[in-house]
């Protein structure tokens, strides 16, 4: 009896592990060999039958129960719609600067005397920034228009009808069952791979030949990467890719943009020294031959160094470009905030790219306040894929007479309007840290010349 049990044990698990290990052959073997065979492709356009099947099973059950469906039909070919409601209704600047200017005269076109109601407008205002103010939406994940199977909406559409139970159920099964385990094993081997090769190339000479090896192993190890998230990764306008001694600048999503970016060209990277695994990888990623650079953002001297090695870096055409994300933090896919002006400081060319993903296949965004970095990676492997446009931009150069601020702003404007993304002039750092007073002292000196009728 315990014989036939043993036997049936073994039985399952070879039927298991068979098909699991000739799926990570196809993921592994063609990375390496820089093979693409397209099955992706296919899976995504299942994907999305998938979703359309859901979405027209939620219109039935909340029709049958007498309630009200939000969900938008995604247009063909396009991206599944976000959900563009808001708490509240917000008056534009202009209106609420012609309030003021209204309230200010009299018939006779005489000065009216202040009156209690002239600080209504300035309450409202108040108000508005507490409820649904622009920044803070930019560090959380968005409702989107249609359901994706995953628990990110709010509403518990898995729950409307016994289809869609059973539906979401297998969903999630597959996900954590069939994709994760190969996906977490892909994702060790890109690590191990890296750690080999990283070894290797460190104790070579400086050479061509080491730029060439170099080169190869690091396009192969985030091929590896972007395949642990069962990436589909598009790139738009290839002449325009960093060359070296340039500054490469994208807007930021998550710290897994640098192995989709990667996956194309090879560069070296500049930012935040971290501790743990993220830590751990960037250790790795020094010892590869490329000229990365870490830094303490607490530290003043840091800042220097900073500054002087990235110089030392553009200086050199024959080391790779270097990659840098100028907001300084995760955005969740919506927008582009304020590009700090370190970058555009340096001098020589800058190679703006622009990256928007597909927000029907999973949430990008790493929220660090709320997920560490592990638990993060758990979250984008048990998705269903991530889809992302990529765009080469026309290499920018500063103007005479252009400051950095200045410099920097007009390439965010461009890298927005390319991605399809909000334009904001606020300071990624501000969920971390307090408004500035200078930015207080500003919005109050505008408000006191509304009521002074300047």
């Amino acid at each position: 009896m315990v014989f036939l049990a043993e036997n049936i044990f073994l039985t399952l698990v070879g039927l298991y592990l068979t098909p699991f290990f000739v799926i990570v052959g196809i993921v592994i073997i063609p990375s390496i060999l820089g093979i693409r065979l397209g099955l992706r492709k296919y899976y995504l356009r299942f994907l999305l039958r998938v979703f359309e099947f859901g979405r027209r099973q939620i219109e039935k059950a909340c029709k049958d129960q007498g309630l009200q469906s939000n969900l938008v039909k995604p247009i063909e070919g396009e991206k599944l719609p976000v959900s563009q409601s808001s708490l509240i209704q917000k008056d534009s600047p202009r209106y609420f600067a012609d309030v003021f200017k209204n309230n200010k005269k009299t018939e006779a076109g005489t000065p009216q005397e202040f009156d209690i109601s002239h600080v209504c407008h300035l309450s409202k205002k108040g108000i508005e920034a507490i409820i649904d103010d622009d920044v803070t939406k930019c560090f959380s994940a968005e409702e989107l228009g249609s359901w994706n199977l995953l628990t990110r909406s709010s509403k518990r559409y898995q729950y409307l009808s016994f289809r869609l139970t059973i539906l979401w159920a297998v969903g999630c099964l597959f996900r954590i069952f069939v994709l994760f385990p190969v996906r977490a094993i892909v994702l060790v081997v890109a690590i191990v791979y890296m750690m080999i090769s990283a070894s290797i190339i460190g104790y070579l000479p400086e050479s061509k030949f080491k730029t060439r090896i170099s080169r190869y192993c690091l396009r192969t190890t985030y091929t590896l990467g972007s395949r642990a998230f069962s990436a589909s990764l598009n790139y738009h306008n290839l002449e325009n890719r960093a060359k070296g001694g340039g500054i490469c600048v994208a807007n930021h999503t998550t710290p897994v943009d640098v192995v989709f970016i990667s996956s194309d060209n090879c560069y070296a990277f500049i930012g935040q020294r971290h501790t743990g695994f993220v830590g751990f990888i960037e250790r790795l990623m020094s010892r590869s031959g490329s000229d990365h650079i870490w830094f303490d953002r607490s530290e003043m001297r840091d800042r220097q160094k900073v500054t002087n090695r990235l110089r030392a870096h553009v200086e050199d055409s024959n080391k790779f470009p270097m990659l840098i994300f100028p907001e300084g933090t995760c955005i969740n896919n919506t927008s582009v905030m304020m590009f700090k002006k370190g970058s555009f400081e340096i001098g020589g060319v800058i190679y703006p790219l622009a990256m928007k993903y597909d927000p029907r296949f999973c949430d990008p965004f790493w929220n660090s306040s709320q997920d560490s970095f592990v638990r993060y990676l758990v979250k984008l492997m048990t998705s269903w894929s991530i889809v992302c446009d990529i765009w080469y931009m026309p290499p920018e150069y500063q103007r005479d007479g252009e400051n950095a601020v200045t410099f920097a702003n007009r390439v965010k404007e461009k890298i927005a309007r390319q991605a399809g993304l909000v334009d904001l002039i606020w300071d990624g750092q501000l969920k971390r840290t307090t408004v500035k007073s200078s930015y207080r002292e500003k919005e109050q000196e505008e408000y006191s010349k509304l009521l002074k009728g300047d």
